[in-house]
Protein backbone atom coordinates (compact mmCIF):
# COMPACT_ATOMS: atom_id res chain seq x y z
CA UNK A 1 0.00 0.00 0.00
CA UNK A 2 0.99 3.41 -0.86
CA UNK A 3 0.57 6.95 0.59
CA UNK A 4 -2.22 7.41 -1.82
CA UNK A 5 -4.32 3.87 -1.38
CA UNK A 6 -3.68 4.71 2.62
CA UNK A 7 -5.36 8.02 1.59
CA UNK A 8 -8.28 6.43 -0.29
CA UNK A 9 -9.09 4.17 2.82
CA UNK A 10 -9.11 6.79 5.11
CA UNK A 11 -11.64 8.52 3.35
CA UNK A 12 -14.12 5.60 2.91
CA UNK A 13 -13.57 5.52 6.84
CA UNK A 14 -14.30 9.17 7.28
CA UNK A 15 -17.47 8.49 5.11
CA UNK A 16 -16.20 10.58 1.98
CA UNK A 17 -16.54 8.08 -0.23
CA UNK A 18 -18.89 4.45 -0.52
CA UNK A 19 -17.23 1.11 -0.23
CA UNK A 20 -18.01 0.62 -3.97
CA UNK A 21 -16.00 3.55 -4.97
CA UNK A 22 -13.39 2.38 -2.96
CA UNK A 23 -13.15 -0.90 -4.25
CA UNK A 24 -13.29 0.27 -8.13
CA UNK A 25 -10.06 2.85 -7.22
CA UNK A 26 -8.08 0.15 -5.77
CA UNK A 27 -9.07 -2.25 -8.10
CA UNK A 28 -5.76 -3.37 -8.47
CA UNK A 29 -5.78 -4.68 -4.88
CA UNK A 30 -7.55 -7.93 -3.99
CA UNK A 31 -10.67 -8.03 -1.84
CA UNK A 32 -9.06 -10.14 1.26
CA UNK A 33 -6.00 -7.37 1.29
CA UNK A 34 -8.04 -4.74 1.48
CA UNK A 35 -10.13 -6.05 3.89
CA UNK A 36 -6.65 -6.58 6.06
CA UNK A 37 -5.81 -2.79 5.31
CA UNK A 38 -9.01 -1.85 5.74
CA UNK A 39 -8.95 -3.54 9.59
CA UNK A 40 -5.43 -2.62 10.24
CA UNK A 41 -6.35 1.28 9.77
CA UNK A 42 -9.29 0.93 12.12
CA UNK A 43 -7.28 -0.97 14.25
CA UNK A 44 -4.94 2.40 14.35
CA UNK A 45 -7.71 4.64 14.73
CA UNK A 46 -8.61 3.15 17.41
CA UNK A 47 -5.61 2.84 19.18
CA UNK A 48 -4.64 6.37 18.67
CA UNK A 49 -8.22 8.01 20.21
CA UNK A 50 -8.19 5.59 22.69
CA UNK A 51 -4.59 7.10 23.62
CA UNK A 52 -5.93 10.67 23.79
CA UNK A 53 -3.21 11.51 20.60
CA UNK A 54 -5.03 11.63 17.40
CA UNK A 55 -6.84 14.74 18.54
CA UNK A 56 -3.49 16.39 19.49
CA UNK A 57 -1.82 15.53 16.41
CA UNK A 58 -4.86 16.96 14.60
CA UNK A 59 -4.74 20.21 16.87
CA UNK A 60 -0.95 20.87 16.13
CA UNK A 61 -1.24 20.60 12.54
CA UNK A 62 -1.80 23.05 10.67
CA UNK A 63 -5.10 23.63 8.56
CA UNK A 64 -4.75 22.45 4.90
CA UNK A 65 -4.21 24.75 1.90
CA UNK A 66 -6.85 24.81 -0.77
CA UNK A 67 -4.91 23.40 -3.30
CA UNK A 68 -5.36 19.35 -3.78
CA UNK A 69 -1.76 19.22 -3.89
CA UNK A 70 -1.32 20.21 -0.74
CA UNK A 71 -4.21 18.59 0.63
CA UNK A 72 -2.64 15.15 -0.41
CA UNK A 73 0.64 16.20 1.48
CA UNK A 74 -0.36 17.62 4.22
CA UNK A 75 -2.48 14.34 4.80
CA UNK A 76 -0.27 11.93 3.60
CA UNK A 77 2.04 13.30 6.55
CA UNK A 78 -0.69 13.33 9.54
CA UNK A 79 -1.45 9.49 8.06
CA UNK A 80 2.07 8.74 8.56
CA UNK A 81 2.06 10.56 11.95
CA UNK A 82 -0.73 8.80 13.01
CA UNK A 83 0.36 5.45 12.02
CA UNK A 84 3.50 5.90 13.89
CA UNK A 85 1.77 7.49 17.27
CA UNK A 86 -1.03 4.70 16.80
CA UNK A 87 2.55 1.88 16.83
CA UNK A 88 3.79 3.40 19.78
CA UNK A 89 0.57 3.13 21.83
CA UNK A 90 0.27 -0.81 20.68
CA UNK A 91 3.70 -1.33 21.97
CA UNK A 92 3.48 0.37 24.95
CA UNK A 93 0.48 -1.18 26.18
CA UNK A 94 2.06 -4.50 25.05
CA UNK A 95 4.82 -4.49 27.09
CA UNK A 96 3.14 -2.08 30.09
CA UNK A 97 -0.39 -3.10 30.56
CA UNK A 98 0.57 -6.39 32.18
CA UNK A 99 3.27 -5.22 34.69
CA UNK A 100 0.95 -1.64 35.53
CA UNK A 101 -1.03 -3.23 38.51
CA UNK A 102 2.52 -4.55 40.27
CA UNK A 103 4.55 -1.50 39.24
CA UNK A 104 2.41 0.70 40.82
CA UNK A 105 2.44 -1.15 44.21
CA UNK A 106 6.44 -1.04 44.21
CA UNK A 107 6.29 3.06 43.79
CA UNK A 108 3.21 2.72 46.46
CA UNK A 109 5.47 0.97 48.65
CA UNK A 110 8.85 2.50 47.77
CA UNK A 111 11.21 3.21 50.82
CA UNK A 112 14.33 5.51 50.18
CA UNK A 113 16.83 5.17 52.58
CA UNK A 114 18.40 8.98 53.15
CA UNK A 115 21.63 7.30 54.18
CA UNK A 116 23.91 8.28 56.58
CA UNK A 117 24.71 12.04 57.94
CA UNK A 118 28.70 12.01 58.57
CA UNK A 119 31.16 14.82 58.62
CA UNK A 120 34.22 13.38 56.57
CA UNK A 121 36.41 15.55 58.93
CA UNK A 122 35.35 13.66 61.63
CA UNK A 123 35.51 9.96 60.29
CA UNK A 124 38.46 7.50 60.43
CA UNK A 125 36.52 5.80 58.03
CA UNK A 126 36.97 8.13 54.92
CA UNK A 127 36.55 5.33 52.29
CA UNK A 128 32.91 4.12 53.63
CA UNK A 129 31.68 7.35 54.18
CA UNK A 130 32.73 8.72 51.09
CA UNK A 131 31.00 5.51 49.36
CA UNK A 132 27.66 6.49 51.14
CA UNK A 133 28.36 10.51 50.15
CA UNK A 134 27.40 9.29 46.88
CA UNK A 135 24.64 6.83 47.76
CA UNK A 136 22.93 10.36 50.21
CA UNK A 137 23.30 12.35 46.74
CA UNK A 138 20.95 9.07 45.00
CA UNK A 139 24.29 8.56 43.03
CA UNK A 140 23.56 4.75 43.28
CA UNK A 141 25.51 3.63 40.48
CA UNK A 142 28.84 5.15 42.03
CA UNK A 143 28.10 3.55 45.51
CA UNK A 144 27.62 0.52 44.43
CA UNK A 145 31.33 0.56 42.66
CA UNK A 146 32.61 2.12 45.42
CA UNK A 147 31.05 0.06 48.15
CA UNK A 148 31.65 -3.28 46.11
CA UNK A 149 35.24 -2.11 45.69
CA UNK A 150 35.20 -2.02 49.53
CA UNK A 151 34.63 -5.43 49.97
CA UNK A 152 36.66 -6.65 47.49
CA UNK A 153 39.22 -5.19 49.35
CA UNK A 154 38.45 -6.88 52.56
CA UNK A 155 36.96 -3.85 54.13
CA UNK A 156 33.26 -4.83 55.16
CA UNK A 157 30.46 -4.11 57.58
CA UNK A 158 26.70 -4.34 58.16
CA UNK A 159 26.33 -0.63 57.03
CA UNK A 160 28.34 -1.39 53.76
CA UNK A 161 26.51 -4.77 52.96
CA UNK A 162 23.10 -2.67 53.84
CA UNK A 163 23.30 0.27 51.47
CA UNK A 164 25.13 -1.66 48.84
CA UNK A 165 22.35 -3.89 48.45
CA UNK A 166 19.84 -0.75 48.88
CA UNK A 167 21.73 1.07 46.06
CA UNK A 168 21.22 -1.93 44.25
CA UNK A 169 17.35 -1.54 44.43
CA UNK A 170 17.59 1.38 43.45
CA UNK A 171 19.20 1.31 40.61
CA UNK A 172 16.63 -1.84 39.86
CA UNK A 173 18.89 -5.13 40.28
CA UNK A 174 16.52 -6.16 42.36
CA UNK A 175 18.32 -10.01 42.52
CA UNK A 176 21.69 -8.05 43.57
CA UNK A 177 20.00 -6.65 46.00
CA UNK A 178 17.67 -9.41 47.64
CA UNK A 179 22.03 -11.10 47.78
CA UNK A 180 23.21 -8.47 49.77
CA UNK A 181 20.87 -8.08 52.04
CA UNK A 182 20.34 -11.34 53.10
CA UNK A 183 22.20 -12.22 55.58
CA UNK A 184 20.86 -9.00 57.49
CA UNK A 185 17.54 -10.22 57.19
CA UNK A 186 18.35 -13.68 59.27
CA UNK A 187 20.58 -11.58 62.00
CA UNK A 188 19.57 -9.00 64.85
CA UNK A 189 21.42 -6.05 63.99
CA UNK A 190 20.50 -2.10 63.33
CA UNK A 191 20.01 -2.52 60.12
CA UNK A 192 17.55 -5.85 59.87
CA UNK A 193 14.07 -4.34 59.71
CA UNK A 194 14.86 -1.95 57.09
CA UNK A 195 16.68 -4.75 55.42
CA UNK A 196 13.35 -7.11 55.32
CA UNK A 197 10.95 -4.39 53.96
CA UNK A 198 13.75 -3.46 51.19
CA UNK A 199 13.97 -7.32 50.73
CA UNK A 200 10.21 -7.12 49.80
CA UNK A 201 10.39 -4.27 48.28
CA UNK A 202 12.95 -6.03 45.83
CA UNK A 203 10.50 -9.16 44.97
CA UNK A 204 7.82 -6.55 44.14
CA UNK A 205 10.12 -4.83 42.22
CA UNK A 206 10.83 -8.26 40.49
CA UNK A 207 6.89 -8.93 40.15
CA UNK A 208 7.42 -11.87 42.17
CA UNK A 209 4.45 -11.98 44.02
CA UNK A 210 4.82 -15.61 45.72
CA UNK A 211 7.86 -14.60 47.08
CA UNK A 212 6.63 -10.84 48.54
CA UNK A 213 3.46 -13.31 50.35
CA UNK A 214 5.94 -15.43 52.16
CA UNK A 215 8.25 -12.37 53.20
CA UNK A 216 5.25 -10.54 54.47
CA UNK A 217 4.45 -12.80 57.64
CA UNK A 218 7.69 -12.37 59.29
CA UNK A 219 7.08 -8.28 59.13
CA UNK A 220 3.41 -8.93 60.48
CA UNK A 221 4.05 -11.02 62.84
CA UNK A 222 6.03 -7.73 64.69
CA UNK A 223 3.86 -5.32 65.95
CA UNK A 224 6.96 -3.61 66.76
CA UNK A 225 8.19 -3.53 63.39
CA UNK A 226 8.17 -0.26 61.82
CA UNK A 227 7.47 -0.94 58.47
CA UNK A 228 4.05 -3.47 60.00
CA UNK A 229 1.39 -1.03 58.84
CA UNK A 230 2.84 -0.71 54.99
CA UNK A 231 3.00 -4.30 55.15
CA UNK A 232 -0.37 -4.89 56.11
CA UNK A 233 -1.53 -2.40 53.32
CA UNK A 234 1.00 -4.01 51.09
CA UNK A 235 -0.24 -7.51 51.86
CA UNK A 236 -4.35 -6.28 51.43
CA UNK A 237 -3.51 -4.68 47.91
CA UNK A 238 -1.38 -7.52 46.37
CA UNK A 239 -3.34 -8.83 43.34
CA UNK A 240 -5.36 -12.36 43.53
Amino acid sequence: MNSDQFELIERFLDGEISRKELAEQLSDVSPAALEEEIAMMKSMRIAVEAAGLRDQLTAALPKAAPKQAKVRSLRSWRQGLAIAASVLVLILAYVFWPKAETEGLYAQYEYIDPGVPVLMSQSDQHAMYDALTYYSEEDYATAISKLSDLQTQGINNDTITYYLGASYLYQEQANEAIGSLARLTIEDGPFRARAEWLTTLAALQLEDMDQVRKLLPSILADETHPFHTQAQQLQADLPD
